[in-house]
């Protein structure tokens, strides 16, 4: 492709997007993923198993409405109650005991929006918080704050409860059910972290119970992971894939297991076998690996030619990672023009931004780019300047790091994603 379209929207506004001078309210979301349809056991606590109940702390009566109506739309979502002042916050969370608590960032009074937030973590409280502010009052999303969201109004009901959701299964921890299907981490550019990304998302998403995982190398020439793992030049590879019809005997030998004890499909360990690679043996392999595993994570590389389509295009999700970095920014916007020209179905893309640090503007950078990133991962420092043994994954050594944190909001989005694209894991399944 040599002519590069104008930059374009990439399909329907994603997570907190801001597509509306008003607050609309759309069709009801889907249910979390790992949720089975009401009717659900009703709880001791008056909840059923698949309801989300909440608090909304905010001053203004009509934005207190419209949120309401937001929350309504969706069954498995229900506001508990709503306390117009700070200062009595504390005392009706604890009777409540909700599951989320909203609270407006502008909120006066004897105690704050911040204030609150505070109190609530210095007194032992571990519900999840989600901020509600405007582009002239950010704010930072901080650990010790307990803020686990940031959404800006005016925003869509689907973008409010979708994050109530979310916020709430990372609360809980590790959903009951397995992901399904194949997640595809990409980027315009190289040096994004996306082969870090790759492998920390496939430790991270088959760490529960049941879920099987396999890490798949795209790149048949340079062999990122590979590298990045420093797997050994006599650890098979695809090229050693048998020709014609292949079956899970053959694709089994051919796994390597990383440090972290994923399961791992490399590339040949040097690049003149890359030639001896077709489009059909890697279309062959990641079949039977559907076959085999709960979920199939790809790193593709950051080069547009037909095996990196065939692998975007059978993925059902793709994470496409940036940095804050303006040449980042430029590459992100030329692909996705490149890709909304050719027709790609956009609803399957994620934007994910890595190497983020503490004065990261969400709001600046989503005007720079064009829209609202799906995800942030945070630099941290003290992983930058320490070292994890190569081969071994960040989320694994170091779970509690701001990193790992993104990690496990990142596997919670991506399973919400591809639990609302049934057809595709429908018809695989079949």
């Amino acid at each position: 492709m040599t002519a590069i379209p104008a930059a374009a929207q990439p399909g329907p506004a994603p997570l907190g997007v801001v597509s509306s001078t008003d607050l609309v309210i759309p069709e009801p979301s889907l249910s979390p993923l790992g949720v089975a349809p009401n009717p659900m056991p009703v709880t001791p606590t008056g909840r059923t198993e698949a309801e989300v109940r909440v608090l909304l702390v905010e001053e203004l009566e009509q934005i207190a409405s419209r949120i309401n109506e937001m929350i309504a739309a969706d069954e498995n979502v229900r506001l508990v109650e709503t306390v117009s002042e700070g200062s009595a916050a504390m005392e009706r969370i604890a009777a409540t005991s909700p599951d989320v608590v909203i609270i407006d960032a502008l909120v006066q009074g004897q105690v704050s929006g911040l204030q609150l937030a505070q109190q609530m973590r210095s007194s032992g409280m571990a519900t999840p918080i989600v901020f509600m502010s405007v582009p002239d009052h950010p704010v930072t999303l901080n650990a010790d704050t307990g803020i686990a969201e940031v959404l800006m109004l005016p925003f869509e009901g689907e973008a409010l409860r979708g994050t109530i959701v979310r916020v709430d299964a990372v609360h809980r921890g590790p959903v009951v059910v397995p992901p399904a299907g194949t997640v595809a981490v990409f980027s315009a550019k190289g040096g994004v972290g996306r082969t870090a990304i790759a492998h920390n998302l496939a430790v991270a998403m088959g760490q529960p119970a049941g879920t099987r995982t396999v890490l798949v190398d795209g790149d048949q020439v340079h062999g990122d992971l590979r590298l990045h793992l420093e797997a050994p030049e006599s650890a098979p590879s695809l090229v050693q894939l048998p020709t014609g019809h292949v079956t899970e005997e053959d694709v089994a030998p051919l796994l390597w297991q990383d440090a972290t004890g994923l399961d791992v499909l490399l590339a040949p360990p040097r690049m003149e076998e890359a030639d001896l690679i077709m489009l059909a043996d890697v279309r062959r392999a990641h079949f039977m690996l559907k076959q085999m595993y709960d979920l199939v994570v790809i790193d593709v590389p950051a080069v547009m030619d037909d095996m990196t389509l065939a692998m975007l295009d059978d993925a059902d999700v793709v994470l496409d990672v940036t940095t804050p970095r303006h040449g980042a920014v430029r590459k992100t916007q030329r692909c996705h023009a490149v890709l909304t020209a050719a027709g790609f179905p956009m609803d399957k893309v994620l934007t994910v931004v890595n190497h983020a640090d503490a004065g990261f503007d969400p709001s600046a950078y989503a005007t720079e780019l064009g829209w609202q990133p799906d995800a942030v991962l945070m630099h941290d420092e003290r992983l930058a300047s320490g070292s994890v043994a190569a081969g071994s994954s960040i989320v694994t050594a170091h779970p509690d790091a701001l990193f790992s944190q993104g990690f496990t909001h990142l596997a919670a989005l991506l399973m919400d994603r591809m639990q609302s694209r049934p057809g595709q894991l429908a018809a695989r399944a079949a």
